[in-house]
């Protein structure tokens, strides 16, 4: 069974897309993060939509 992480999601106006980093911070960039970043971009479009500014966002 596989163990379970701690991902988190913040926009990153540099690249212009999701930065997911783990628990301690560190970028991750496993097939996990790719899924999550992807996922997550598209929410921010959503609320791009709605009127939500992308840098107030932390998933």
């Amino acid at each position: 069974m596989p163990t379970s992480e701690s991902y988190t999601g913040r926009y990153h106006a540099g690249l212009n897309g999701v930065r997911v980093s783990d628990a301690k911070g560190d970028p991750v960039e496993d097939a996990v993060a790719t899924i999550i970043g992807d996922s997550l971009s598209e929410l921010l479009d959503e609320m791009d939509r709605h009127g939500m500014e992308r840098e107030s966002c932390v998933f």
